[in-house]
């Protein structure tokens, strides 16, 4: 199973702190604490491909989350705030969402 990885945050303004991909699923932890499960059930397989490919890239992907998921996730989590930093930046290539 892959590991957490801390978000690049290339925005510089995302509550998206980690996110760990897995084989049909995608699990994000937010700054406030919280984590969400999304799988290809909730909320299909287009939404966690397309937010694997904007974890990947570092940015948009808490955009995407409030406009196409928003609570149509898999699984909530309530967890403690993780500690990742942010790096400004680029997004050099766009994500096919």
């Amino acid at each position: 199973m892959p590991a957490r990885r801390p978000y690049k945050n290339l925005s510089g303004n995302s509550g998206v702190r980690a996110f760990e991909p897995g084989a049909q699923s995608i699990r994000l932890w937010f700054a406030n604490g919280t984590s969400y499960e999304y799988d290809e059930k909730r909320p299909g397989k287009r939404h966690v491909d397309a937010m694997k490919c904007l974890a990947e890239a570092g940015k948009g992907l808490a955009t995407y989350a409030n406009q196409h998921v928003k609570d149509n996730y898999a699984r909530n989590y309530e967890l403690s705030v993780g500690t990742y930093g942010r790096k400004p930046g680029w997004l050099p290539r766009p994500c096919a969402v």
